[in-house]
């Protein structure tokens, strides 16, 4: 559902925001952008804390 909403088909990515964003945890990456998109579109409030590595 969340692909669909943000339009996107990373699969991948969308499990990470949606496990992360239920768990509450920061998510590690070197693509902030995918991340931080899939979280805004998410409409979870807090939103994610996002890391580049």
């Amino acid at each position: 559902m969340l692909c669909g909403k943000a339009r996107t088909r990373d699969v991948v990515d969308a499990s990470v925001v949606t496990i992360a964003l239920a768990c509450g945890a920061i998510v590690f990456t070197s693509d902030p952008e995918d991340i931080a998109h899939l979280s805004a579109t998410s409409d979870v409030k807090p939103g994610l804390v996002i890391r580049r590595v």
